[in-house]
């Protein structure tokens, strides 16, 4: 979700909270205890749909897991074992090793763990003696490791979501929803006791507004002006395309820095238009930058990039 939406957001709970220490005047206003219930409900379904978001992560980072699992550590055991059962001539071993091999890549969940576990025990079992058909490959204990983050990863709560775009598709009309409702509803019932009860309207109008990430104040929707232009964007890893927390953001030309919140997202309002350059920085990353990012006054430009570990 985009900072500026996730503004809208954090502006409809701040004019619920008004409309809730109020709640015996807006009784008098016309439908407003029911227009509160229903921001109410569509905060709510915000709050749902990312936390799904949340969800799907693990579940991507659990496959991700798997395929480590997989592919850089049970396999590369049983390529190890194989290799020695075969030149040591130890017939046995190689039937045990084998059945593994088949059973590993059918298998899931809890089953796959147990499997991996059983391959880690019997190269543990041959000890030493494997050393010499190990090379760079992984180690007994380095299995184990990987098999201790997957059963990690296994626990995180099991359900049906949808897909990461169908989400934020469903975000995204929330947060029109959202919007709506505060300007073609909520706003209209308020402006019939802007005269009568003076001091809840201005405590009204003061939640109507967005603090952006660099805590400027913002009136109601965060939009270009006609005389600058916005930069945001969705800064990812390039191994698990996942997005990058904490990440400095800094626009060339401009001396305060922004950093991506939890999803990855970062935002730049009131740009001059022209041609900018951004740069990304996280430790233990290669520093990125994003050049020829063209700013149009009144309109606003999509910057994203992918950072690469050291």
């Amino acid at each position: 979700m985009k900072t500026r939406e996730m503004n809208v957001i954090v502006m409809a709970e701040a004019v619920v909270e008004v409309q809730d220490r109020n709640a015996d005047k807006l009784a008098l206003v016309p439908k407003g205890l029911v227009l509160n219930d229903e921001l109410k409900n569509l905060i709510a379904l915000h709050h749902q749909k990312n936390q799904q978001l949340v969800l799907e992560k693990q579940y991507a980072a659990q496959k991700q897991a798997k395929r480590l699992l997989l592919e850089t550590g049970a396999n590369e055991i049983i390529n190890q074992m194989l290799l020695y059962a075969g030149m040591e001539n130890k017939p046995e071993l190689k039937a045990q090793v084998d059945l593994c091999y088949s059973d590993l890549h059918k298998a899931g969940g809890d089953k796959l763990i147990d499997i991996s576990t059983e391959l880690k025990d019997l190269a543990n079992e041959v000890g030493d003696d494997l050393i010499p058909y190990r090379g760079q490959a992984i180690t007994p204990d380095e299995l184990k490791d990987r098999i201790i983050d997957y059963t990690k990863l296994l626990s995180a709560p099991r359900m049906d979501i949808a897909s990461r775009s169908a989400i934020n598709k469903e975000l995204k009309e929330n947060v029109a929803n959202v919007r709506e409702l505060l300007n073609e509803k909520m706003d209209v019932a308020m402006n019939l006791i802007k005269n009568t009860e003076q001091e809840y309207f201005n405590a009204y109008i003061t939640a109507r507004v967005i603090v952006d990430r660099r805590g400027k104040r913002n009136e109601k929707e965060v939009e270009p002006n006609s005389a600058t232009g916005m930069i945001f964007g969705n800064i990812t890893d390039s191994e698990t395309g996942e997005g990058l927390q904490n990440v400095i953001v800094e626009l060339e030309g401009v001396e305060e820095a922004t950093t991506t919140d939890e999803n990855g997202d970062y935002f730049f309002d009131e740009v001059a238009p022209g041609i900018h350059t951004v740069t990304c920085i996280l430790d233990t990353y290669q520093s990125l930058e994003l050049e020829d990012i063209s700013v149009v006054a009144g309109e606003e430009t999509e910057a994203n990039g992918v950072m690469v570990k050291v």
